[in-house]
């Protein structure tokens, strides 16, 4: 008799577009609305997941990604709650909030080689603790589930950094999502 391994299905999806995404303004933490395009990113992603069977669904407490959430969810038939996890909130982006890449070393403050120190602003590693606990935690609590999480840029690039080791390049960017990405990973 084999021995079976109880694993989750993760999806990955980041909120959909808005008004500071255009702007290429940093948002962070700021609880910013979707804009028109946002909502109809996240009615395809509807549309896209329809038939999945989600027995959990996740969000920060942020507008963007319960807003997304709500859309998708519209079109899934899921019948639970959606719970808000602050672990999975937007990297405080402190002194560089509503900065767009060229008002401040954008690349250099998602390079977690560059070991910046910043008067406000959350580190990558302090976001990769937050989520790294969060998913943890999952690993741990849920078998057999298939869960939904809807977060933002930074934050679901330590999500990457957790199933797929930290960038080789050390810059986080390059796991970054677009609006209304969808990424699916085994825990």
């Amino acid at each position: 008799m084999g021995c079976e391994v109880a694993m989750n299905k993760l999806i990955l999806v980041r909120h959909g577009q808005t008004a500071w995404n255009v702007l290429g303004k940093k948002q962070g933490q700021s609880d910013i609305e979707l804009n028109a395009v946002g909502e109809e990113q996240a009615k395809e992603l509807g549309i896209k997941l329809q038939n999945a069977k989600f027995d959990l669904v996740y969000t920060s407490p942020l507008k963007r990604t319960k807003r997304t959430a709500e859309i998708i969810l519209q079109y899934n038939g899921f019948g639970g709650c959606v719970t808000e996890d602050v672990r999975i909130i937007e990297r405080d982006f402190g002194e560089f909030e509503g900065l767009t890449d060229g008002e401040f070393d954008f690349g250099a403050f998602y390079d977690i080689n560059a070991l910046q120190k910043f008067e406000r602003a959350e580190s990558a590693f302090e976001v990769e603790d937050r989520v790294f606990e969060f998913l943890d935690e999952l690993k741990l609590n849920q078998h057999n589930k298939i869960i939904l999480i809807v977060g933002h840029g930074a934050a679901n690039c330590a999500v990457c950094a957790y199933f797929w080791g930290r960038p080789k390049s050390g810059k986080y960017i390059d796991y970054m999502q677009d609006n209304a990405g969808i990424l699916e990973f085994e825990l």
